[in-house]
């Protein structure tokens, strides 16, 4: 999903094997997916998110989301639950604008307008822009 997507990309790096190794060796970093099914049947994994511990911040790395998740407010739940994944610590985001990542630039024009934070979302300001999420969560861990 992350080499593939380019709308909801959030900065258009594509990942190796040696990448994704790298990742993982870091302290603290975590890899957060996404699946969503609606009353049609299952739409698979729709989202991923890669991200580490660093300096007192959670630092996003990598994070996309398929265009069959538009609309559905699924970033809102993955933000929401990487906060709880960093306790609450601010989450930084390593954002490169793209020619295609319309969709996640508008988003982060809601989250930070005007580079408010410096583009640090802490739980206060997810709860002032966060609309009421209609979903069910259900969550599991993945080894």
């Amino acid at each position: 999903l992350i080499n593939k997507t380019n709308q909801f990309n959030l900065n258009g790096r594509r990942l190796t094997e040696q990448d994704w190794r790298a990742h993982f060796e870091r302290p603290g970093a975590f890899l957060l997916t996404a699946s969503y099914e609606d009353r049609f049947g299952p739409l698979g994994k729709i989202a991923a998110l890669t991200a580490h511990e660093a300096g007192g911040a959670t630092q996003v790395e990598a994070w996309v989301m398929s265009c069959r998740a538009f609309s559905r407010q699924i970033e809102f739940h993955m933000l929401d639950r990487v906060l709880r994944q960093g306790q609450g610590r601010p989450v930084a985001f390593d954002f490169e604008k793209t020619g295609r990542n319309g969709p996640l630039q508008e988003l982060f024009g809601l989250l930070f307008p005007a580079g408010a934070d410096g583009g640090r979302l802490t739980p206060g300001r997810l709860a002032e822009v966060c609309p009421e999420l209609p979903h069910r969560i259900f969550e599991k861990d993945q080894v």
